[in-house]
């Protein structure tokens, strides 16, 4: 998790009051002598109305400070200034309400297992800079999208997958290349583990595309390590160099297959166990 620290600035202004022989009407500054309204000290004791500091002790009203002593309304530390509403750490500034926050963007940490156009209008977008990613399953339903940069390593626990397209649309874009692949596989890679599903496509997931993408011990579910559930369009999703390995169960579970003949994917040079593989 990103953590965005804000530091305020608090500035002090001390004026010592000087006497000297001849000064005003006071000890500190007569009304025109060294501390007068116009002087350097005004008629409270250090800081007049124009003078260094303004109407109050150490900061005016437009001086540093504002209209308070460390952080006025303007300067430093102010309701725009560092730290306020919309600067580093704003509703929207550089952090955002969690890290990428409600507007969507890149974060290091999914506060919801559910990826929806509502809660992440932008999409979601996991990064290689931010993995390993430990995580939970993941929904992308209602117009989501989640996207996955080369490089990324995703490690899940047991039982759990990607749904994509389960209520209305869901899109999920990982995008390995050849020399930054994407990487899935469980948290725990024990032979006694029950491994993780995989991938789990649905009728909502039209555009999806896993490229480049290195799955491990999926298959958990005595599945597949991608599946095509019932009613998702034909050619809806592409697998494109798409490399399973380890089964969790190579007895049960298959790479890839599909619910029905009315469901299929795009899939070119993906690959099982090191040996190319089509469903």
């Amino acid at each position: 998790m990103t953590t965005v620290s804000i530091r305020f600035l608090t500035l002090t202004l001390l004026a010592a009051p000087l006497c000297l022989l001849g000064c005003g009407s006071s000890d500190t500054g007569g009304s025109p002598a060294a501390g007068g309204t116009i002087g350097m000290g005004g008629t409270s004791a250090h800081g007049g109305t124009t003078g260094s500091g303004g109407t109050s002790a150490t900061g005016g009203a437009s001086k540093t400070g504002g209209a308070t002593a460390s952080g006025g309304s303007i300067n430093s530390g102010g309701t725009s200034a560092t730290g306020g509403s919309s600067k580093t750490g704003g509703a929207t500034g550089s952090g955002g309400s969690a890290t990428g926050g409600t507007t969507g963007g890149t974060n290091c940490t999914i506060d919801t297992s559910t990826v929806t156009a509502a809660n992440y209008p932008k999409g979601l977008t996991l990064t290689k800079a931010c993995s390993p990613y430990m995580l939970d399953e993941i929904h992308v339903n209602d117009g989501g999208v989640l996207t996955i940069e080369a490089g990324a390593t995703l490690k899940f626990s047991s039982n759990t997958a990607i749904y994509v397209g389960e209520t209305g649309t869901g899109k999920l874009l990982a995008n390995g290349t050849t020399k930054d692949p994407i990487t899935m596989t469980t948290q725990s890679e024990s032979p006694d583990d029950e491994g993780w599903y995989g991938l789990e496509f649905f009728q909502g997931a039209t555009g999806s595309k896993v490229a480049y993408t290195t799955m491990l011990y999926a298959g958990g579910n005595f599945d597949a390590a991608i599946v095509g559930e019932a009613g998702m369009p034909k050619n809806s999703v592409t697998l494109d160099h798409v490399a399973i390995n380890n089964l969790i169960d190579s007895t049960a579970a298959t790479g890839i297959q599909v619910a029905d003949s009315t469901s299929s994917f795009v899939v070119t040079s993906c690959t099982l166990d090191g040996a190319p593989y089509t469903p």
